[in-house]
């Protein structure tokens, strides 16, 4: 009885938590199209644009967030329950292959035949001089959006099967909500301690004492999101690497691993990483957005690359 009251208060506290999301979704969503609509305005390029947006976004709904996505969770959770781990993994890793494989052939044929998809689609464009090639452009450019958020559907869907969740650190105003969360959720929400690099600032030795005191005192998986971020701001660059060297210090300390938070700044964590290299040095470059060569670099060093 006692179980099935607990099992019941878990419905229903998981089901607000969803709804609550659900309408900031929605909230989020009508302050998207107040800004689509202060951006383009109602005529011409705005009409190109929803159309465009349109194409790759009804096989989003197929293959990122329909039957297809459906149907590999239900797979992955009887292989989970009832396969080895290596059967486990190489089922999500074929069909992480086999998505990006076929979403990128999908991508190109979308491309090339991106004309006459709008000529099907809004044949009365051609009506009008330049609309249809307007909108033939921004399909081109917005295929490639099918291909990474059926692969996040596809990885979220893996996350929500095993039911783990791991929360990064900001700054030292987080952590009493991370704690909460973790002791509201303990078999499934695993803490970072870390000072995210675009909360570097003037008093960022005050809240490197925070993180310090936090891995002192509390169990953590891993030391971050650390790094450095010079997109918004390059006012703190040595502030930034002398943060991300403190921290870095710290996991090894612990032997925890490192999820890094690089934007306009490779060159700047390269030069880091170079001084502390060893075979206690390892984690994750979280949200890769570099080329091939920083890719090859980055997995020398011995990281992980996350992709989203």
């Amino acid at each position: 009885m006692s179980h099935s009251v607990k099992s019941s208060e878990k419905i229903v506290k998981s089901a607000a938590l969803v709804s609550v999301a659900v309408l900031f979704s929605r909230v989020l969503g009508l302050i998207r199209e107040q800004i689509f609509a202060g951006l383009f305005g109602a005529g011409y390029a705005y009409d190109a644009f929803v159309v465009a947006f349109r194409i790759p976004n009804l096989l989003r709904d197929l293959f990122g967030e329909g039957a297809l996505s459906a149907a590999f969770v239900s797979v992955f959770s009887d292989y989970d329950a009832n396969r080895s781990k290596e059967e486990t993994w190489l089922l999500a890793s074929n069909v992480l292959c086999f998505f990006a494989i076929t979403l990128s052939c999908i991508i190109l044929i979308g491309i090339y035949f991106s004309d006459s998809i709008v000529n099907l689609i809004a044949s009365d464009y051609r009506n009008q001089d330049g609309k249809a090639e307007l909108t033939a452009t921004m399909t081109m450019i917005m295929m490639p959006f099918l291909l990474f958020i059926s692969l996040s559907a596809v990885v979220m869907g893996i996350l929500n099967t095993r039911g783990r969740f791991f929360i990064p650190a900001i700054d030292g105003s987080y952590y009493e909500r991370m704690f909460a969360l973790e002791k509201a959720f303990p078999e499934n929400i695993f803490l970072m301690a870390g000072l995210h690099p675009t909360h570097v600032k003037a008093d960022y030795m005050k809240e490197l004492e925070i993180v310090k005191n936090q891995l002192d005192s509390h169990s953590f998986c891993a030391v971050g999101e650390i790094g450095m971020d010079l997109y918004w701001d390059k006012s703190f660059v040595k502030e930034q690497q002398e943060a991300f060297l403190l921290q870095i210090g710290w996991a090894k300390e612990r032997k925890l691993p490192i999820v890094i938070h690089c934007r306009d700044a490779f060159d700047e964590i390269f030069e880091v990483l170079d001084q502390v290299n060893d075979d206690r040095l390892f984690g994750i470059f979280h949200c890769f957005t570099g080329n091939r060569q920083q890719a090859d670099k980055i997995i020398n060093f011995g990281f992980k690359l996350g992709i989203g």
